[in-house]
């Protein structure tokens, strides 16, 4: 099963589609998760990451954005401790999930990409309270579904829990930001994803429901 714009963004972010490429793919296989460990993770300077616009925070995680938002961005998300108290050793400290954002033409959202995480905190759904506290921030995120959980697996789990997370998720076309799907949630698993090329060009849109508003992300 392929999310609805993987053909797109293939091309884009990896390059022609062969046996090797494939292998960078996890989009192409939704039931695998592959998580990362630290030396796949940038080493951030404490001071810098201080001035990154503060998204969310609670008693374990840290949830940031940075640069301003008019350029190509990167989230990221820190434990607490560190991010309060710095490293024990030395001045940089690593995220425990990163995700790069870049501008597409769909309401001025951007399009979410490479988005990369480490074991233990996945099993906190920091991902998506990441994704719900920068669209309550933001407005709104595109995806293309490049994520570690498949792609399919994660967006499926924002969709379900739209309501709960004061959001709305839409199917848009990639390119003229026409609306195709206006309430995902209502919509069948084939209207969204396919098996051929026919959602090549639909991408999933989440936008927050309540403006100029901040939810309370809950920890499990």
């Amino acid at each position: 099963m392929l999310p609805g714009d993987a053909c797109a963004v293939a091309g884009d972010s990896y390059g022609p589609i062969n046996e090797k490429t494939l292998d960078k793919m996890p989009r192409h296989y939704p039931g695998m998760i592959t998580y990362q460990n630290d030396s796949n993770f940038p080493r951030l300077s404490v001071r810098n990451v201080r001035s990154y616009e503060l998204l969310k925070q609670d008693s374990y995680y840290v949830y940031v954005v940075h640069p301003p938002s008019n350029q190509p961005q990167s989230g990221f998300v820190f434990l607490a401790n560190d991010y309060e108290n710095g490293p024990a050793r030395g001045t940089y400290i690593i995220p425990v999930m990163e995700v790069s954002l870049r501008n597409v033409p769909i309401a001025g959202y951007k399009q979410a990409y490479h988005l990369r995480i480490m074991a233990d905190a996945a099993r906190r759904q920091i991902a998506t309270n990441w994704y719900v506290a920068y669209v309550h921030a933001h407005g709104g995120i595109t995806s293309d579904l490049e994520h570690l959980e498949g792609g399919k697996t994660f967006w499926k789990s924002l969709i379900e829990n739209a309501e709960v997370n004061a959001v709305k998720v839409s199917l848009r076309n990639r390119e003229s930001g026409e609306v195709l799907l206006s309430n995902a949630s209502r919509a069948a698993d084939s209207q969204i994803w396919s098996l051929d090329t026919s959602l090549c060009d639909a991408v999933p849109v989440m936008e927050c429901t309540i403006p100029n508003s901040t939810t309370t992300l809950n920890m499990p």
